[in-house]
C-alpha cells in the first residue's frame, strides 16, 4: 500500500478523526460520584440488564464513526495499492516519456495516433506522486527534448503538448534510446521509469536489430521499460510513392512525361483523384484505381515547359487519414538557352543531326542554340562555351582541344560522339579514353553486306522506357556499318543490334555524361537519321546529357550538401523554406574535385519547395523535398508480435487498457473511499437516532411509594 499525498499530514488527521469519537464515547462514560441510597436499589437492578444492551449500541455506533472518519482520511491520502514495486509507485521517481513522432503517428480517421499518445502522457505525467520528476522525448529522424527533468507543472505541460507537431521522417529508434539513456544518466531518484509512446510500425519494430535489443536490456536495468502501442484501429492509406521525369526534353517549348505512383498501403481497395499542378496552375486531373491491397498504380501525366528557370510540378491524392503522403514534388531547371556545338570530321557529315535538331513543329527546337564546326577549325573557347558537344565522325583533335574537352565533360558539359569511318581504337583511346574507356575488337564496315536490327535495352532506364515505346519504329531501323566493343564496367548499354553487339552507350563522367554510338552520323552507316525515331533519340540524349548540375530532389530529414561553381556564389546565402522560415547555408572547407565551393543547407524539415538563392546573378535554385514514401506503410504490429520481439529484454509491452495510470486509479479509489465514508456517516446517524427513539419507547416509569413515576434509564 503507498499513499501519493501527505502521509504524515493526512495520517495524522485520520489519527485525530478517529480519536473524536472515542474521547466523546469515554467523556459520555463519565458520571458524577455515586452515593448509596437503599431506595434506589430496585431501580438500579431493574435497569443493569437493559444498561448492558446500551453499551453495546453505543460502542457500535463508536466503531461506524471511527471507521467512516478513517475513510475519509484514506480519501484524502490518495491511497494505492500494487504488487508491482516499479510501474505505478507511490514513490517519487523519474518518469521518461518518449513519444514516436514519425509521420505514421499523423493517421488516423477520427484520432491521429499523435494525439492519442500526448493524451496518455498527459495523464501519466498527471499521475506522477508527489517529489516527482518527468522528462519528454519526441522521436523522430533526431531526437527533440521538451522537457527535461522538470516538476510536474500541467499547465505548462498542456501548452507545450499542445504546440507539437508530427515530424514527417522516418522514426530512428536508435537516436532515441541515446537520448533516453543519456536522460536516465542524468536523473538522480532512485526509481525511474520510462514509457515509450508509439503506433508499432511494423517496418521498424518487426525489424529491431541485435544491437538495438541489446540497448533495450541495458536501459531495462537502469529504469522500468515499457512499449505502449497506440492506434485508433484504422488502417487504410493512400499514397504518392514516386514522381518522375520518364521521358520529354527539359527545354523551353520542350514537352515531359511524368510517372506518378499511387500505392494502397491499407486493407481494402480504394480509388482517388489524382492532380498535377504546374507552378500555381492545374493542368491535369485524372480519376486512380481501384488499387488493390498492397499495390501500386502507375499514372501517366505530361506538360510543356512554356518558361525557363525552375518549374515546379506537385501531384496530389484526395485527402485521407494520413495527410503527409498525399503529395509529391518535383522540380525540374529549364535552361534559358542551350548551346550546342557539333564538330564534324568530314565536310557535311553532320548534316542528319542539324535536321534533326530543327523540330519546328514539335517545339523543341525552341531554347536550343547549335553551331558546326569542322574538327580542324574548332577553338577552345567553342568547345568551353558549349552545353553539349558533338563528335560528328571526329578521329582527331589538337591538345588544346582534347584538353577543353575533357575539362569541359568533367565540369558537367555532355558529350556525344558518333563513331564513323574516322574513329579507330587508337582515336577513341585518344578522345575517350579519361571518360569512357573502350575496347574495339572489329570494325564492320558499310559496304560489307551486312545488316542488324536495333534492339532496345531492358535496362532500367528512362531513355530506354522511351524507345520501347517506339519498338515499330525502330524495328525498321537497319544498321549496315558500325564498330565491336567491349564498353566498360560503368557503361550503359540502351541500345544493341539483332546480333548482340552495343550500339548507344551512356556512363557518367565527373559532373558531366557522355553518350557514344557505335556508327557513324550519316545513312551511309544506318538509316536511323531517316527513321522517325532518329530525331526523338536525338533530343532524349541532348536531354540526359544536359540534365546536370544542382541536384534537386532530397527527403525530409536528408542532410541538403551541394557543390556549385564559385563563380555563382555572392556575398549573402540564404535559403527560403516552404513555410517562410530563411536560413543561411554554411560554407565548409571541403573542397570540390573542380574547385567549386560546398554548401551545407542543413538538414530539410517538412516537404516542399526550398529556394536556394546563391546571392550572385543566377536565379534562384529549387529544391523538392519528399517525405520517405517507406514510412507510408502504416501497418502495425500486433501485441503479440511485439513482445515477441522484445522477449529477453525485460521490457513489458502493454496496451493502453493495461497502462491505466495512477490518477485513474487513485481518483476512482479515492471516490469510493469517500463515498463509503458517506454512507457510514449517514448510516450512523440514522441509526443513532433509531436507537435513541426506541429507547424512549421502551422506558417504562416505576412507580414509587411515593406516588411519583421514576424512568428506569
Amino acid at each position: 500500500m503507498n499513499v501519493l499525498n501527505s502521509l504524515p499530514l493526512w495520517g495524522g488527521l485520520a489519527a485525530l478523526g478517529v480519536s473524536i469519537p472515542v474521547l466523546v464515547h469515554l467523556l459520555n462514560k463519565s458520571r458524577p460520584k455515586k452515593i448509596p441510597w437503599a431506595a434506589m436499589e430496585l431501580l438500579h437492578r431493574t435497569s443493569q440488564q437493559r444498561a448492558r444492551n446500551i453499551k453495546l449500541e453505543d460502542l457500535f455506533i463508536m466503531l461506524l464513526r471511527c471507521v467512516a472518519l478513517l475513510l475519509a482520511a484514506f480519501a484524502m491520502m490518495r491511497v494505492v495499492f500494487t504488487n508491482d514495486g516499479t510501474f505505478f509507485s507511490g514513490a517519487p521517481r523519474e518518469l521518461i516519456i518518449a513519444i514516436d513522432g514519425s509521420f505514421s503517428m499523423n493517421h488516423g480517421q477520427f484520432q491521429s495516433r499523435f494525439d492519442l499518445a500526448k493524451k496518455h502522457a498527459f495523464e501519466a505525467v498527471k499521475s506522477l506522486p508527489s517529489g516527482s520528476k518527468f522528462s519528454m522525448v519526441v522521436m523522430g529522424g533526431e531526437p527533440d527534448v521538451i522537457f527535461r527533468h522538470s516538476d510536474p507543472d500541467l499547465d505548462t505541460l498542456e501548452q507545450r503538448l499542445d504546440s507539437l507537431k508530427v515530424h514527417p521522417v522516418a522514426l530512428s529508434l536508435d537516436n532515441a534510446l541515446s537520448a533516453v539513456e543519456f536522460l536516465l544518466d542524468e536523473s538522480d531518484l532512485a526509481n525511474k521509469e520510462v514509457q515509450f509512446l508509439t503506433d508499432g510500425q511494423k517496418q521498424t519494430w518487426e525489424s529491431l536489430s541485435l544491437a538495438t535489443l541489446d540497448r533495450f536490456a541495458e536501459l531495462q536495468k537502469m529504469a522500468a521499460i515499457s512499449v505502449v502501442p497506440l492506434s485508433d484501429g484504422s488502417f487504410e492509406n493512400l499514397s504518392v510513392s514516386a514522381l518522375h521525369v520518364v521521358s520529354g526534353v527539359r527545354r523551353v517549348g520542350g514537352f515531359v512525361s511524368l510517372s506518378a505512383m499511387v500505392t494502397n498501403h491499407g486493407q481494402r481497395p480504394a480509388s482517388t483523384s489524382l492532380r498535377l499542378d504546374h507552378g500555381d496552375q492545374n493542368i491535369e486531373v485524372q480519376t486512380v484505381g481501384p488499387v488493390e491491397s498492397g499495390e501500386s498504380q502507375l499514372v501517366r501525366l505530361s506538360a510543356q515547359l512554356d518558361s525557363s528557370g525552375s518549374n515546379r510540378f506537385k501531384v496530389s491524392i484526395s485527402p485521407d487519414n494520413l495527410a503527409e503522403d498525399n503529395i509529391a514534388y518535383l522540380a525540374i531547371e529549364v535552361p534559358e538557352k542551350l548551346k550546342m556545338l557539333i564538330i564534324e570530321g568530314k565536310d557535311r557529315e553532320a548534316r542528319y543531326l542539324e535536321l534533326g535538331l530543327q523540330l519546328q513543329r514539335s517545339g523543341y527546337s525552341r531554347g536550343l542554340n547549335h553551331a558546326t564546326f569542322p574538327s580542324t577549325s574548332v577553338r577552345t573557347q567553342d568547345i568551353e562555351s558549349a552545353d553539349i558537344i558533338v563528335l560528328a565522325n571526329v578521329g582527331d583533335l589538337s591538345e588544346d582541344n582534347l584538353e577543353s574537352l575533357v575539362e569541359s565533360v568533367r565540369a558537367g558539359s555532355g558529350l556525344m560522339v558518333y563513331a564513323g569511318d574516322q574513329m579507330d581504337e587508337f582515336a577513341a583511346e585518344r578522345i575517350l579514353g579519361q571518360l569512357m574507356p573502350l575496347s574495339f575488337e572489329a570494325t564492320i564496315n558499310p559496304d560489307s553486306g551486312q545488316s542488324h536490327q536495333l534492339q532496345v535495352s531492358a535496362q532500367p532506364h528512362r531513355i530506354s522506357r522511351e524507345l520501347s515505346r517506339l519498338e515499330a519504329e525502330l524495328s525498321d531501323c537497319i544498321v549496315k556499318g558500325y564498330h565491336q566493343l567491349d564498353p566498360g564496367p560503368q557503361a550503359n548499354v540502351l541500345l544493341g543490334l539483332s546480333n548482340g553487339k552495343p550500339l548507344l552507350l551512356t556512363q557518367p563522367a565527373g559532373k558531366g555524361h557522355v553518350a557514344f554510338f557505335a556508327t557513324g552520323p550519316s545513312r551511309n552507316w544506318s538509316n536511323l537519321p531517316l527513321n522517325p525515331a532518329g530525331p526523338i533519340l536525338l533530343h532524349l540524349l541532348i536531354d540526359e546529357l544536359s540534365a546536370t548540375g544542382i541536384p534537386r530532389a532530397f527527403e525530409v530529414g536528408e542532410s541538403m550538401d551541394l557543390d556549385v561553381p564559385s563563380s555563382s556564389l555572392g556575398a549573402k546565402l540564404k535559403l527560403l523554406h516552404p513555410g517562410g522560415q530563411i536560413s543561411v547555408p554554411r560554407r565548409t572547407s571541403r573542397p570540390t574535385e573542380e574547385g567549386g565551393v560546398r554548401l551545407s543547407l542543413g538538414a530539410s524539415v517538412e516537404p516542399g519547395f526550398y529556394g536556394l538563392d546563391l546571392g550572385g546573378n543566377s536565379d534562384v535554385e529549387v529544391l523538392a523535398v519528399n517525405v520517405d514514401s517507406n514510412e507510408s506503410d502504416i501497418e502495425l504490429a500486433s501485441v503479440d508480435d511485439l513482445k515477441s520481439v522484445l522477449q529477453g529484454t525485460g521490457v513489458r509491452v502493454a496496451v493502453k487498457e493495461e497502462m491505466v495510470d495512477d490518477t485513474q486509479q487513485q481518483t476512482l479509489l479515492g471516490s469510493y473511499l469517500a463515498l463509503a465514508a458517506l454512507l457510514l456517516m449517514i448510516a450512523q446517524g440514522a441509526l443513532s437516532t433509531e436507537l435513541t427513539r426506541r429507547k424512549q419507547q421502551r422506558t417504562s416509569p416505576i412507580r414509587t411509594g411515593y406516588g411519583v413515576g421514576v424512568n428506569t434509564d
